[in-house]
């Protein structure tokens, strides 16, 4: 099994012991002794004969592992790629240069299914499926691409299908069932997309978040819970086989610490996924064939990244309401929100002093591009003269996934000018229309507008 460090993969604790001078140092030990021995025996020849395939069986191995260090040295000395994201530069966000169609979608309610509260969202190429937040008695809303409410499911509570603790789930390709995974019990949970409980997985371990390969085989993020001897953030685990790789020694500080965010990306077109750790600026790339897990890149933010004061102290009030307080106040990046491929390039985003920061990077170019949206901005958009959009929840394939409440989105459009809107071009009037009228037929008190907002080629 390998097992890889925050800087140096490739690595494992028996290999480390081999490559030792001192490793080598007892073995030249044993061979002297054994020669001077040997020397004062009336089996001289024969013990030497011995002695001298044993050396060369030493000399062998001693060649295999340098062969071994020179390779993982190799590997080791590809540095993850520095991307220079001087959050400083941005520009605020022009949405007819970043994307190049807004889709807005309302989604239904059905008989009192009112969304109350957004923890995560999760598309696929047939549902929208929203988690909600309530207190960990959580329940997950399933809506067609086109929002219309497909089911619910919702914690019995007690009996089969009881969920504790849910901070993620996964869309099966299947198109029928959703599997929950249960922190706080240790286990995934299958239902159907009608609602019905199927069956448990239980699980070794407990984990917050995770990433389908196959059947019966998971990658899953342990969210610095150490709950096994295994003590890794990472485990690609068979339900079969248990785990079988491990990546990300738990670091200290963050025991028993987690936020809730999408540690992974979605899967790309080449069987990658990304991953970051919280309060690391660092991006993992995970490979499921070949099998390989890398740190890639790394974001510089400069002098707006926390320091090692301020990383300090964030750390010792982790999980404690002044933590939380601080992580608000503090002034500075310390922690990327959502990671993606957008086509051939990379996409992060962070957040400081009530401004999202979208940030693209080209790997061909070396290019960054950097925008933001404010809180609160109440300025029309240059796309369909809508709000600026903020509420950034999910990436799928090529779009950006938003959601907006009616009542805000209805407010917008009604403190609108008739100057502002006379002064639109012929095309910006065509969107506003459609937004007017999808907007009017929606209530105050509906569940949320999705809005896919595709990202054009970087």
């Amino acid at each position: 099994m390998m097992i890889l460090s925050d800087c140096f993969p490739g690595k494992s604790p028996s290999f480390n012991y081999l490559i030792r001078p001192s490793c080598w140092r007892k073995l030249s030990k044993i061979a002297k002794s054994e020669l001077q021995l040997n020397q004062n025996s009336s089996y001289k020849k024969t013990n030497l004969i011995k002695l001298t395939t044993t050396m060369l069986k030493l000399n062998h191995i001693f060649l295999l592992m340098l062969s071994f260090l020179i390779f993982s040295c190799g590997y080791e000395s590809n540095e993850s790629t520095i991307i220079q994201a001087d959050i400083s530069t941005s520009t605020p966000l022009i949405m007819t240069e970043w994307f190049s169609e807004i889709t807005y979608i309302p989604l239904s309610a059905g008989v009192g299914n009112y969304i109350s509260d957004i923890s995560k969202i999760r598309i696929s190429l047939d549902y929208i499926v929203i988690l909600e937040d309530q207190n960990l008695n959580r329940k997950l809303y399933v809506f067609a691409r086109n929002g219309i409410l497909k089911g619910t499911i919702i914690n019995p509570e007690q009996g089969p299908g009881k969920f504790l603790g849910v901070f993620d789930f996964w869309i099966n390709n299947d198109g029928k069932t959703i599997e929950l995974l249960d922190h706080t019990q240790g286990k995934i949970i299958i239902y159907g997309i009608d609602g019905n409980y199927i069956k448990d997985i239980p699980l070794q371990s407990q984990y917050q978040e995770f990433v389908k390969l196959a059947e019966d085989e998971y990658v899953l993020y342990a969210s610095n819970t150490i709950t096994d001897k295994n003590g890794h953030n990472v485990n690609v685990v068979n339900l079969k086989n248990g785990i079988k790789e491990s990546y990300l020694p738990i670091p200290t500080y963050l025991e028993s610490s987690s936020l809730e965010r999408f540690s992974f990306s979605f899967e790309d077109k080449n069987s990658r996924f990304l991953f970051s750790l919280p309060f690391a600026n660092m991006i993992y790339s995970f490979n499921k064939k070949p099998r390989s897990f890398i740190p890639e890149y790394k974001i510089d933010f400069g002098k707006d990244w926390i320091d090692r004061e301020l990383e300090e102290k964030l750390k010792r009030l982790l999980g404690s309401y002044e933590g939380v307080l601080l992580m608000n106040e503090c002034g500075k990046i310390h922690n990327l929100r959502i990671i993606s491929y957008i086509g051939k390039s990379i996409f992060f985003s962070c957040f400081l002093k009530q401004k999202l920061y979208f940030c693209i990077y080209n790997p061909s170019t070396k290019e960054v591009k950097i925008a933001h949206s404010v809180y609160g901005n109440t300025s029309p958009n240059d796309y369909d003269l809508g709000p600026s959009l903020f509420y950034l929840a999910s990436v799928y394939n090529q779009d950006l996934v938003f959601f907006i409440w009616p009542h805000e989105l209805k407010d917008h459009l009604a403190s609108l000018s008739s100057a502002k809107i006379e002064m639109a071009s012929a095309s910006v009037k065509s969107n506003y229309e459609k937004l007017k009228a999808l907007s009017g037929k929606t209530k105050m008190e509906d569940n949320p507008i999705i809005i896919f907002a595709h990202v054009k080629d970087q």
